[in-house]
């Protein structure tokens, strides 16, 4: 496949950029990782947090969340000093391209241990979504 070159590959990169914004800003509200209480032996109930807070890994033994979240804004930034600064991008677009395919799996790693929300969903998505932007303009 032919790489892009240019304005294109700037644009490209540009929509990685607001792909994984949202997927940052979804991360941040606190409905995508969801765990589940039990008081009783029949009653239990569900609490929603962030994927930027650490008691999730203190409460339920998963720790992917917080690492896809922490992830991502280093893959961001990344990706902004990919567009901005860099033409000819070189060994760093390897390693961008192996950061965003660990995001996507720590992000499906993390909905199969936590219960599964549509923000879940939606964070897996978009982060895909950068990660084959990335393949296809560096």
């Amino acid at each position: 496949m032919k790489k892009l070159q240019g304005k294109g590959r700037t644009a490209v990169l540009w929509g990685a950029i607001a792909s994984l914004l949202t997927a940052i800003v979804w991360m941040a509200l606190p409905v995508g990782a969801v765990l589940t209480f039990a008081s009783g032996p029949q009653e239990w109930f569900t609490r929603s947090y962030s994927y930027f807070d650490i008691g999730v890994l203190g409460m339920s033994g998963n720790g992917f969340p917080f690492v896809t979240a922490c992830l991502s804004v280093l893959l961001l930034l990344w990706v902004v000093w990919q567009a901005t600064l860099r033409k000819n991008p070189g060994i760093d677009a390897r390693l961008v391209k192996i950061l965003s395919v660990v995001c996507v799996v720590t992000s499906v790693l993390g909905l199969f241990l936590l219960s599964f929300t549509p923000a879940g969903y939606g964070i897996t998505v978009l982060l895909a979504v950068t990660c084959g932007l990335l393949f296809w303009a560096l």
